[in-house]
């Protein structure tokens, strides 16, 4: 049996690096539907003849505080997800918070104006990738990305969401393997590359609605690791009937 076989049947999440210091940062993480910890990596074995997985995937936003800045304003970003495979994986876009009509995934005060999302799953500029941008964007232009916006600090007052970083964007997903009789194994990358970010944009003032433009400011995201593990079928009954085994030592 190889070492690999070992941790079938856990799930294990494993804590990536803390948020990016310094400049403006976008982190992208990661949970197990039903956890609650969000992680840069997530190791996954599985026994299971339909093996499927639902991961929650969160964007996180960090600004940059000197210069007077106090909460964070806009960014209009596309999240991507490599390894995607349209046959297999689903994607579930998050309601809105003031209206369920409008499923957006945009979280909390980052809502503000009309934008609705879209999930393109393949295609001349999408094989092998998910996607999100606004609708109608399907030559992935930086400017059709998701818009996550807060109202102006004079508007929101003592709501003005100053958390730094502030988790502004999320979707769900779900994963499948197709079982063929021997070990499976998928890895995929969740991130907001560069170059499909248009703006970065804080608040410098909790008086008025000046904006500050740090998009030439962003380090590369920090992003989320998927790896998903099934062992051959031998595997999972020698595992089985090993765990089995240990269980019953236990009771004894």
């Amino acid at each position: 049996m190889n070492a690999r076989m070992i941790g079938v049947a856990v799930l294990v999440a494993f804590a990536g690096s803390c948020f990016g210091q310094g400049a403006s940062q976008i982190d992208v993480k990661g949970r197990i539907a039903g956890t609650t910890d969000w992680v840069d990596v997530i190791d996954t074995a599985v026994v299971s003849f339909d093996p499927v997985i639902h991961v929650e995937v969160a964007v996180f936003y960090r600004w940059d505080a000197t210069n007077g800045a106090v909460a964070m304003s806009t960014c209009v970003n596309s999240p991507v997800v490599n390894g995607w495979n349209p046959a297999l994986d689903a994607v579930t876009l998050l309601d809105r918070a003031d209206s369920s009509q409008h499923p957006d995934g945009r979280q909390g005060n980052f809502n503000f104006g009309g934008q609705s999302q879209q999930a393109y799953r393949g295609g001349t500029n999408d094989a092998g990738r998910l996607r999100i941008a606004a609708p109608n964007n399907a030559q992935a232009a930086k400017a059709g990305g998701v818009s996550i916006k807060q109202n102006t600090p004079v508007a929101l007052g003592a709501s003005l969401d100053t958390s730094n970083p502030v988790l502004g964007y999320r979707f769900d997903i779900t994963l499948s393997l197709d079982y063929v009789g021997g070990e499976a194994f998928r890895t995929l990358n969740a991130d907001v590359p560069l170059n499909l970010v248009n703006t970065y944009r804080v608040y410098k003032s909790f008086l008025n609605s000046e904006v500050r433009d740090d998009t030439a400011m962003l380090l590369p995201t920090d992003p989320l690791t998927i790896r998903f593990y099934i062992p051959a079928p031998s595997a999972c009954v020698v595992l089985s009937g090993g765990l089995g085994l240990m269980a019953m030592r236990r009771r004894r």
